[in-house]
C-alpha cells in the first residue's frame, strides 16, 4: 500500500479551520491543491459585538461572513486583511467571486494565525470549544464564535491588539456598549482563542509511521532472514495454543489525531494461521490475546502522547504484534508480507485566496481558506526472509530517537 505524506500547513495536532457561515466539524472531503479556483459565496454582515480605536476615534468592528465553494463542499474562509474591500462590495451585483488559490503547498508564514483557525468557529463544534476552554462563558452564542474568530484571526494577523494577550499591534479594541454581556462573552472566546494560538511555534503535518526494535525507534524493512540454518531471524519465538510462531512487535502511530480514535492495522500476504494482537492502546493496558487474522484490519484505539519522533512533537500510537506460524514460514524460502496501518486523520491543508482578475493588487481582501478537516493517511512495514528484493517504505525522515515513548501523556482531542 502506498503510503501518504504530505507536509501540509498548520499547526498543533488539532485542527485547522477557516471562518464560515456554519457551525461544528467539517465532513471528509476531497482535498484542494494551490493553484486551483474556487467560488467564495459571501453572506451578511455579522453584529458589530467590539469596537476598534481608529485614528483616536472609537468605531463599530463589523465582519461579514462568507465560504469557500468547490465541487458543492463548503470549505471555511478567513478575511486576512483588515480594513480592506473584498471584491464582493466592489461588485455587488452576486455575492459568488472566483478566488485563486496561491500556488505550493499551503499557507505557513504564520503559525500562530493557523492556530486560531484551529479552535475556531467551522472546525470545532460550539460545545467542543466550550469544553477546552472553560472560561469562556457558557451562554456564547454560535454567532459570537464565529465573530470571535475572525476578531482573533486578525489580531493574530497583527492587526489588532486586544488586551490580556500577547496580541497587541495594530488597532485597540473594546466591547460595545450596545452589545454588553455579548460583547464580554465575545471577548472571552476571543481572548481563549489568541491564548491558545500564543502556544503554536511551527507548523505541522500529516504523516503515518510503523517502527520496531525495543525501543520502538527502528524504520525500514524487518528481515527475518536465517544467520545459519533454517531458523528465522525473527524478533522471538514464542507459542500459543500448543502452537510456536515467529512474533514481531510493532508501533503504529499517526503524527496527528485520529478520526473517532480509530487507527487501523491489518496484514496483506500473510501466511495462514497469522495472529495479530494489540499489545497495547487505549483500550489495553496489558496485552489482548492473539487472534487469527480475519483478513480485514482491526481497529485499535490510539493512545496521544509527545513525541521527538517526529516534527509534530506529539504523536497517536498503538503497539501491535504479529505471530507467525513456524511450520508455515518454514515451507516459504522466500517470503515477503506487510503489516498495514491506515486511518482517517487531522488534515492541515490551509491556502491564500485572492480575487480571481486581481491576484496582484493590494487594494482586496485576501482569504485564508482551509481544506477538509480530515484526509486518509496510510503506511506500511514489510517483514522479508530469504532472497526477495524489498523497497524500504517511506518515512517522515524525522529523528528517531523518541522519548519514553511508550508513556503516554494525556491526549487531546480536536472536538
Amino acid at each position: 500500500m502506498k503510503h501518504k505524506l504530505k507536509r501540509l500547513l498548520s499547526s498543533f495536532l488539532a485542527a485547522a479551520t477557516v471562518f464560515s457561515s456554519f457551525a461544528g466539524a467539517l465532513p471528509q472531503a476531497a482535498a484542494f491543491s494551490g493553484g486551483d479556483s474556487v467560488t467564495l459565496v459571501f453572506e451578511n454582515d455579522k453584529q458589530s459585538y467590539l469596537k476598534e480605536k481608529k485614528g483616536g476615534t472609537w468605531v463599530n468592528l463589523p465582519i461579514h461572513e462568507c465560504y469557500a465553494e468547490e465541487n458543492g463542499e463548503k470549505f471555511q474562509s478567513y478575511c486576512m486583511d483588515h480594513g480592506k474591500h473584498g471584491i464582493h462590495e466592489v461588485s455587488p451585483s452576486t455575492n459568488r467571486h472566483t478566488y485563486k488559490l496561491d500556488a505550493g503547498s499551503g499557507y505557513t508564514q504564520n503559525p500562530k494565525a493557523v492556530g486560531v483557525i484551529m479552535r475556531g468557529s467551522g472546525r470545532l463544534t460550539l460545545q467542543s470549544f466550550l469544553n477546552q476552554f472553560p472560561a469562556v462563558p457558557r451562554d456564547l452564542t454560535e454567532d459570537e464564535y464565529r465573530y470571535a474568530t475572525q476578531t482573533a484571526m486578525w489580531a493574530a494577523l497583527g492587526q489588532l491588539s486586544v488586551s490580556g494577550t500577547a496580541f497587541t499591534s495594530g488597532n485597540e479594541v473594546q466591547v460595545s456598549s450596545s452589545y454588553g454581556t455579548q460583547g464580554e462573552r465575545v471577548m472571552a472566546a476571543t481572548r481563549a482563542l489568541l491564548n491558545y494560538a500564543n502556544t503554536i511555534n511551527h507548523n505541522y503535518y500529516v504523516g503515518m509511521y510503523l517502527r520496531h526494535g525495543a525501543s520502538h525507534d527502528q524504520t525500514g524493512v524487518i528481515d527475518w532472514s536465517p544467520s545459519s540454518g533454517s531458523e528465522l531471524n525473527a524478533e522471538s519465538v514464542e507459542s500459543h495454543g500448543g502452537e510456536d510462531y515467529y512474533t514481531q512487535e510493532i508501533k503504529v502511530a499517526s503524527a496527528s489525531f485520529c478520526q473517532n480514535n480509530a487507527l487501523n492495522v491489518g496484514l496483506t500476504d500473510y501466511l495462514p494461521g497469522t495472529l495479530l494482537q494489540i499489545v497495547k492502546d487505549g483500550n489495553h493496558s496489558s496485552p489482548a490475546d492473539p487472534e487469527e487474522y480475519s483478513g480485514s484490519p482491526i481497529s485499535t484505539k490510539p493512545i496521544a502522547q509527545t513525541t521527538d519522533a517526529n516534527a509534530n512533537g506529539s504523536e497517536y500510537y498503538s503497539i501491535v504484534k504479529v505471530w507467525v506460524p513456524k511450520e508455515a514460514a518454514g515451507q516459504e524460502n522466500d517470503y515477503v508480507f506487510n503489516v498495514e496501518a491506515s486511518a482517517t486523520v487531522e488534515s492541515f491543508e490551509i491556502f491564500v485566496g485572492r480575487a480571481s482578475g486581481y491576484e496582484t493588487s493590494a487594494d482586496y481582501q485576501k482569504y485564508l481558506i482551509s481544506g477538509p478537516q480530515w484526509q486518509d493517511a496510510n503506511n506500511h512495514m514489510p517483514i522479508k526472509w530469504g532472497n526477495v528484493d524489498v523497497p524500504d517504505p517511506e518515512d517522515p525522515g524525522d529523528p528517531d530517537d523518541p522519548d519514553d515513548p511508550d508513556d503516554p501523556d494525556e491526549p487531546e482531542e480536536p472536538g
